[in-house]
C-alpha cells in the first residue's frame, strides 16, 4: 500500500479515536444541559483548548493551499494572509473577546437579536449559515485537491472531495465541540510539524534558496517574488487585517469558541497564544507556492501548487506533510461546521420554532444538521472558485455584526435604539449586493472597505437623527435576574 496513504489513514483513525473519546465528555452530566455540552463543550474550554480551536480555525485549507495558490502568481507576500489572521486574533484577544465573554448568550445571532431586534437576528442567522457552510466547502476543496495531487492512483478529485467531506463531518458529528477542540490539539501539532519538516526538506531537495529563486519565472510586468508586501499590495493586506480582526470575534465558529471558554481570562490568553502560533504558517505555505512556480510552471490549476511540491518528497515525509496539510483542513472545517450547527439548532430552530425542545433532541438535531451539511458540501465544493478570493467576499458580510459588537461592549452610550437594526440591515444588504449582483459597489478591489464605510456611516446617522438611548442590560442579566451590566460611565 502507498506509504503516504498509510500515514493519512493512521491520521484519520487518530481523529476518529479522539472523537469517540470526546463522547464521554459530551455525556457527562452538567447543570447547563447536554446540548450545551455538545455544542459548547459545557463552557469549559481552558486557554490551551481555546488557542488550539482558534489556531486550527485560522490554519486551514485557505491558509495553506489557498496561500500557495496566490503565491504561485503573486510571490512571498501571499503569506500575509496568516499574519493578518494573527494580528486580528491578537487585537481581539487583548481588547474584545474578554468583554464579550462577560455577556450572557450562546450564539452570535442571540447577541445581535438582544441588541438589535428580531429582524437583525434573523439576518445574522442567514449570513452566518451561508458563510460557515461556504468556508466548510472551501476546506473540502482544499482537502480534495491535496488527496488528488499526492495520491493520484487512489483518488480522483470527486472521490477525494467525498472522503474529505465525510471525514471532516464525522469528527464533529460524533463528539461535537469537545471533539472539535480535542482533535484540533492533534491537528495543530501535525500542521506545524508537517509544514516545518516539509519546508526544510523542500529547500534542500530543490537545490537551496538561491537555486529556487533562480528558477522563478520572468513575467511582464515583473512579479516581485520575494518582496514582503508588493506582490499582493498593501490594499489587499490591509483588507485582510481588517477582515480577520472582525471575523475573529463576529464569525459563528470563533464566537462559539469564545462562548465555550471557561471565563474571560482563559479566552483572552487563548486568543493571544493562537495569534503567535498561526502567524508564521502562511509564509511557509507561500514559499512552497513559489517553489511550485519555478519548478512546475503551467499547472492546470494554481490550487495544485502546494500538493505538486509536496508530492516530490520521499513517501514518508510526503505522507506526514500531507497529513499536516489535511489536518489544517480538518481543524477549520470542524470549527465551521460546529459554528453553523450551533447557529441552526440554538440560534434558529430552538429560539424561534421549538423553544421547549429537550436537550436530547437538540443533540440529535445537531447531529442530523452536520450529516446533511456534510452531504451538501460535496456538490457545492465542485462549483466554487479561487479559495482566498471567495473567502474574502464572504467574510465582508460579517463587518456589520463586528461593528455592533464593538459599539455594544465599548461605547454603548454612543448608540441609539435604531443603531443596531439600521447597521445590521443596511450593512448586510450592501455586502450581499456587492459580492453578488453589483460588484461595482466594491471599493479598492476589496469587499470589506465599502461594507465597513457604509456600516459606520449608518451608525453615525442614527446618532444624529435618533435621540432614544439604547438599553443592553439584557446581555448582562445574572442567573437570578440580577443586573450586572457596566454603566456608560464605567465601561472600560
Amino acid at each position: 500500500m502507498n506509504t503516504a496513504l498509510i500515514i493519512v489513514i493512521l491520521y484519520m483513525l487518530t481523529l476518529l479515536i479522539v472523537s469517540w473519546y470526546s463522547t464521554r465528555l459530551v455525556k457527562k452530566a452538567t447543570e447547563k444541559g447536554e446540548s450545551v455540552n455538545y455544542l459548547l463543550a459545557g463552557q469549559n474550554l481552558n486557554w490551551f483548548l481555546v488557542a488550539m480551536m482558534i489556531a486550527g480555525l485560522a490554519i486551514g485549507g485557505v491558509s495553506t493551499v489557498g496561500v500557495a495558490e496566490n503565491a504561485y502568481t503573486r510571490g512571498f507576500s501571499a503569506g500575509w494572509y496568516d499574519l493578518a489572521w494573527g494580528i486580528g486574533a491578537f487585537i481581539a484577544g487583548m481588547f474584545i473577546v474578554g468583554k464579550i465573554r462577560r455577556c450572557r448568550f450562546y450564539t452570535i445571532n442571540e447577541f445581535i437579536e438582544k441588541t438589535s431586534g428580531r429582524v437583525a437576528g434573523l439576518i445574522t442567522v442567514i449570513v452566518q449559515i451561508v458563510v460557515n457552510f461556504s468556508v466548510f466547502c472551501l476546506q473540502v476543496i482544499a482537502g480534495g485537491s491535496i488527496l488528488t495531487a499526492l495520491l493520484p492512483g487512489t483518488f480522483t478529485l470527486t472521490t477525494a472531495i467525498i472522503v474529505s467531506a465525510v471525514v471532516f463531518g464525522i469528527v464533529s458529528l460524533i463528539g461535537g465541540m469537545w471533539a472539535a477542540s480535542l482533535s484540533n490539539v492533534v491537528n495543530v501539532i501535525v500542521i506545524l510539524l508537517g509544514l516545518t519538516l516539509g519546508i526544510i526538506v523542500i529547500i534542500k531537495q530543490f537545490g537551496g534558496v538561491a537555486a529556487i529563486q533562480a528558477r522563478l519565472p520572468v513575467t511582464e510586468p515583473a512579479t516581485p517574488w520575494m518582496h514582503f508586501t508588493r506582490g499582493m499590495g498593501m490594499g489587499a493586506i490591509m483588507a485582510w487585517i481588517v477582515t480577520m480582526f472582525m471575523q475573529a470575534f463576529s464569525g459563528a465558529a470563533a464566537m462559539q469558541t469564545v462562548v465555550s471558554s471557561k471565563n474571560e481570562r482563559e479566552v483572552k490568553i487563548g486568543y493571544i497564544v493562537a495569534a503567535v502560533v498561526m502567524a508564521p504558517a502562511g509564509f511557509v505555505a507561500a514559499y512552497m507556492g513559489m517553489v511550485a512556480a519555478g519548478s512546475f510552471p503551467g499547472l492546470e490549476s494554481a490550487k495544485l501548487a502546494l500538493p505538486a511540491v509536496v508530492s516530490q518528497l520521499n513517501p514518508w515525509l510526503a505522507g506526514f506533510t500531507l497529513a499536516g496539510l489535511w489536518a489544517a483542513d480538518v481543524s477549520t472545517a470542524s470549527a465551521c461546521i460546529m459554528g453553523m450547527t450551533s447557529m441552526l439548532t440554538k440560534g434558529l430552530i430552538v429560539r424561534y420554532f421549538k423553544p421547549n425542545m429537550s436537550e436530547r433532541n437538540q443533540v440529535n438535531l445537531s447531529r442530523a444538521i452536520i450529516a446533511v451539511a456534510m452531504l451538501l458540501s460535496i456538490p457545492a465544493a465542485l462549483l466554487m472558485g479561487g479559495i482566498v478570493s471567495t473567502l474574502m467576499r464572504l467574510l465582508a458580510m460579517l463587518a456589520p455584526m463586528a461593528i455592533m459588537m464593538i459599539l455594544v461592549v465599548y461605547i454603548p452610550q454612543f448608540t441609539r435604539k435604531s443603531t443596531g437594526p439600521a447597521v445590521m440591515i443596511v450593512g448586510c444588504i450592501y455586502a450581499a449586493l456587492e459580492i453578488s449582483i453589483l460588484p461595482q459597489l466594491i471599493i479598492g478591489g476589496q469587499p470589506i472597505y465599502a461594507v465597513l464605510i457604509v456600516s459606520i456611516v449608518t451608525w453615525i446617522v442614527t446618532l444624529i437623527v435618533d435621540k432614544r438611548p439604547a438599553d443592553y442590560r439584557i446581555l448582562y442579566e445574572g442567573e437570578a435576574g440580577k443586573m450586572t451590566m457596566p454603566t456608560a460611565a464605567n465601561v472600560e
